[in-house]
Formats: C-alpha cells, structure tokens, sequence
C-alpha cells in the first residue's frame, strides 16, 4: 500500500510539473488566468480530499479505482483537448478532485492492514506521498528539459 502511494503521488506530481509551460505554451493561458487554474486546482484538491475521506469510509478499494480512472481520463482529456481552456479548466478541476481524493483511502487501508501498529503506521502514507512527490517532480523536471510540453504531433516536440 506504501508503494502504490509513492507511484500514486509520483504520477499526480509528473504532470503538474510542467503544468503551467502547458497551459501556456499549449492552451495558450498566460498571466494573471494561470493563477485562477492553479487556484481552481488547489481548491478542487480541498474537495478531493474532503470528499475521498467520505468515499474512503464507504469502500476505500472502489474510491482508489474510481479515483484512478478518473485521474487518467482527466490526463487523456489534457492530452486531446489540451488547446480547449474550457476542456483544460474542467480537467485541471479533476485532477485535484481526483488525486487528493485517493489520499485518505490509502491512509485508511495503510492504518487498517497494519493492525496493532496502526499509531505508528499512521505517519507512513504523508512519508511515502512526499517520495511519491519528490520522484514524480523529478521525472517531470527531467521531462520538461528534455522536451517540449506541446503534443507529439506538434513540430516543438522532437522526432526520434
């Protein structure tokens, strides 16, 4: 479970690192709007998480599987309609409902398999999510150097 929130965490992080030279040099947002979508995501992670804690009680497993689709399809949707600063916008939006909501079910299942230990497991998930973080930043800093935020088809990104 530990591990599954390190890659969790590292594929939320990847993404978001070149998220603003995407949403720039892609969808075409600059100034003072980058803000407003950065600000709408930092929200949508507060519903995320919030709502995750509810879905986590009800069936943890189910809210990791949703959880996990619907943050791949929020990518997918960056990927085809990265041009649209509507799609964009609603995207963003789910990437944060969707990823901070799978926190609190990695926290619960990580607490709930750990038995008698579970007052000292209770620091590991926040441990393995700064990991995740971490190697997630560093695979999108190496990434963004290395290529372009723009879509394969585009001429800024590099034939091989």
């Amino acid at each position: 479970m530990l591990g599954l929130t390190v890659l969790v965490f590292a594929a939320v992080y990847a993404p978001l690192t070149y998220i603003v030279p995407f949403l720039h040099s892609v969808t075409g947002i600059s100034g003072a709007l980058i803000s407003v979508f950065l600000l709408a995501y930092g929200v949508a992670t507060t519903v995320g998480s919030s709502g995750g804690g509810r879905f986590a009680d009800a069936n943890a497993a189910r809210t990791l599987t949703v959880g996990t689709i619907g943050f791949a399809a929020c990518l997918v949707t960056l990927y085809v309609a990265g041009t649209s600063a509507v799609a964009v916008a609603v995207a963003v939006l789910g990437l944060g409902l969707f990823a901070m909501g799978m926190a609190p079910s990695m926290q619960y299942r990580v607490v709930s398999l750990a038995g008698p230990g579970s007052d000292l497991a209770q620091s590991l998930p926040a441990s393995a999510a700064g990991l995740g973080t971490a190697a997630g930043s560093l695979a999108g800093g190496v990434a963004i150097g290395g290529y372009s935020p723009a879509r394969p088809s585009s001429p800024d990104w590099p034939s091989p």
